[in-house]
């Protein structure tokens, strides 16, 4: 204060802070600041444990800050705070207090902030800690340099050994090439396999909510579908009208490419249409909302799935939307796609790789994990 000096430092790498949130939530303690209150709640299977002996904060680029005691527990704190449910603890302690799902970090408790009579704003959110070697990210990545590093000494085309299906409802599962499964190897298509199953368990469990209006199933309705067929060709052709106008900075081979996506234009608004042809039979239900391969840990021997607060940008009520189950699913098969090719750019850029050669290759290797 006035001349005095100081250091000024976030809260967080105080280990008194640390522990002391932590005992709010554990102990249900309810703070209060005149009108406003800093409010505890927890789960109805917490068992209480030995006070942790220590705590650190997570490094990293995160969109919150992140706390670990003694590798028992988990506190998120949220840096972007908004009025309303946070969906990360409504369906984390769903899941925990009303399924049997366990594919995830179990919810203990929260801490929300209220002011006044207003709507509280959720601050943070304490979870089981789940010990990992890795996200499922880090974990592709590593397959795929070893697949790329083993196709580029093969010294022959891949179209010659290996024929890509027309369409990934022609690939069984079962009967996966041997070249490319030796290439790929077996052990991760069968973890790829695995997080399949996975991720069918988390919409199955999240279908089972049905005890509360804000999380049971909704038939899709025809006039959804219109606002979503609606939003999508809206969305398209912005994006084809930015596509047209950038078309003449790009080099030729590139523009080239992208001609032949923009006359494809009509076709791909086609297919959007048959949202509007009769209705949909299929069940609307909460979902992930941002789900990739970097929202998966792998334990070593499991994934375990997590962060359930949809896409950070958006705002809550769209957050906690009833949407498809495919949503996630595209999500995700999209996060191997970016896993498949982001190396091969980098390898061009850093070793002079043969591109074209790879990609051959690499078309093969998402039509792999598409269909494990």
């Amino acid at each position: 204060m006035g001349k005095e000096e100081g250091i000024l430092y976030d809260g967080v790498y105080d280990e008194s802070l640390r522990l002391g949130l932590l005992r709010i939530i554990t102990d249900r303690q309810r703070i209060r600041k005149g009108a406003n209150r800093l409010i505890s709640s927890r789960s109805k299977k917490f068992q209480s444990s030995p006070p942790p002996s220590a705590s650190k904060v997570l490094k990293g680029d995160q969109s919150n800050t992140s706390i670990v005691y003694d590798e028992s527990s988990f506190l998120k704190l949220y840096r972007r705070l908004e009025t309303g449910i946070n969906p990360d603890a409504e369906i984390s302690r769903r899941l925990t207090e009303s399924t049997h799902f366990t594919s995830f970090p179990s919810y203990i408790g929260t801490l929300q902030w209220q002011r006044g009579k207003d709507e509280s704003l959720s601050i943070g959110l304490l979870l089981e800690y789940v010990p990992n070697e890795s996200d499922a990210w880090t974990y592709t990545l590593d397959f795929v340099s070893r697949y790329l590093t083993h196709a580029a000494t093969r010294g022959e085309n891949p179209a010659e050994w290996l024929t890509p299906p027309k369409s990934i409802h022609d690939i069984d599962p079962g009967h996966i090439p041997q070249p490319l499964l030796d290439l790929i190897n077996p052990v991760y298509v069968g973890m790829v396999s695995l997080l399949g199953k996975r991720t069918a368990e988390l919409h199955m469990a999240l279908a089972s909510l049905t005890q509360d209006e804000t999380t049971a199933p909704e038939p899709f309705s025809v006039l959804y579908q219109k606002s979503v067929y609606q939003s999508m060709r809206a969305l398209t052709l912005e994006v084809f009208g930015q596509l047209q106008d950038n078309l003449s900075k790009l080099d030729e081979t590139t523009a080239e490419q992208l001609q032949e996506i923009i006359d494809a234009k009509q076709e791909i608004l086609k297919r959007f249409r048959a949202l509007t042809i009769g209705k949909i039979a299929a069940m609307k239900i909460r979902i992930h909302g941002d789900y990739h391969l970097g929202q998966v840990l792998y334990t070593g021997k499991d994934f375990v799935i997590i962060d359930f607060e949809g896409e950070p940008a958006r705002p809550l009520s769209q957050r906690r939307l009833k949407r498809s189950a495919l949503r996630d699913v595209a999500g995700m098969i999209r996060s191997f796609h970016y896993a498949a090719h982001g190396p091969i750019l980098l390898r061009a850029a850093k070793q002079g790789a043969d591109v074209y050669y790879l990609q051959l290759d690499v078309k093969l290797l998402i039509d792999t994990f598409a269909q494990a």
